[in-house]
C-alpha cells in the first residue's frame, strides 16, 4: 500500500481490518485523508504516519490500538493536520507534549482511552482548536487558564471542551479540575 505515491484519500473504515497499521503508510506523501476507524486494528500507532506530509484528517477511532502515543513523528504534521481522532482505543501513558506542535489542529479526540497524568502545557497555544474531547481517561489534571482562554466565550475558537471534571478520584475530588469545560463526565 505504501507504493501508491499519489493516493490522496484512503477510506477503509468499518471493514473488520485486523493487524497493526502498516508503517509503509508513511510513504504516502500526498495522502490528505486517512479513515481506518471502526476496525480491529491492533498494536501501537506508527510514528511513520508523521511522514504523510499532506495529511489533514486522521481517523483511527474505535479500534484496538494500544501502548503510548509516539513521542515524535506524528506531531511533525503541525502545518497540515486539522482533525485527529484517536478516541475509543486502549492508549495509555501521558499525552505527549509534542501534540502541541499540531498548530492547525481544530479537532482533538482522545476520549475513552487510558491516558494518565496531566495535560501538556503547550495545549494552551493551540489557537485553532474548536473541539477537545479528553473525557473517559485517567487524567489527573488542572485545565489551566491558558486553555480556558481558548474557549469561544473568551474570544477563542474552542467550542467544545469535555473532561472528567465530575468523576471523583480516589480522594473524592474530580479527576480533572476544569472551570471552563462545556461538559463534565
Amino acid at each position: 500500500m505504501g507504493n501508491m505515491a499519489m493516493l490522496g484519500d484512503l477510506h477503509l473504515h468499518q471493514n473488520r481490518l485486523t493487524d497493526p497499521i502498516p508503517s509503509s503508510l508513511g510513504n504516502l506523501k500526498e495522502l490528505e485523508v486517512l479513515y481506518l476507524d471502526h476496525n480491529y486494528l491492533t498494536s501501537t500507532l506508527p510514528s511513520e504516519l508523521g511522514q504523510c506530509e499532506s495529511l489533514e484528517e486522521l481517523y483511527l477511532q474505535s479500534n484496538r490500538l494500544t501502548g503510548s502515543l509516539p513521542v515524535d513523528g506524528l506531531w511533525d504534521l503541525g502545518d497540515t493536520l486539522v482533525d485527529l481522532h484517536l478516541d475509543s482505543n486502549a492508549f495509555v501513558g501521558t499525552i505527549p507534549p509534542g501534540i502541541a506542535r499540531l498548530s492547525e489542529l481544530e479537532g482533538l479526540y482522545l476520549n475513552n482511552n487510558g491516558f494518565t497524568g496531566g495535560l501538556p502545557e503547550g495545549l494552551a497555544n493551540m489557537t485553532n482548536l474548536r473541539a477537545a474531547m479528553l473525557q473517559e481517561n485517567n487524567l489527573n489534571a488542572i485545565v489551566t487558564e491558558g486553555v480556558c482562554s481558548l474557549r469561544d466565550t473568551q474570544g477563542g475558537e474552542l467550542e467544545v471542551l469535555q473532561a472528567d471534571c465530575e468523576t471523583e478520584g480516589m480522594d473524592g475530588r474530580p479527576k480533572v479540575n476544569c472551570s471552563c469545560c462545556t461538559d463534565c463526565f
